[in-house]
């Protein structure tokens, strides 16, 4: 069964920037880090691989 709505997980409105062509929903969550490593470090492990 193909999707009928899509979910934006990003921190902005992707509407405003492209048309989608199916109904959205953004939602805003809030993220607690509470181990080692971060979201951050990981992050800027995968990006600095990429150079």
């Amino acid at each position: 069964m193909p999707n009928k709505t899509k979910l934006i997980g990003t921190p902005i409105d992707l509407n405003r920037l492209n048309k989608i062509n199916k109904p959205s929903h953004q939602r805003c969550v809030e993220l607690q880090e509470i181990s080692q490593p971060t979201l951050a470090d990981l992050s800027l492990q995968i990006f600095e691989r990429k150079k």
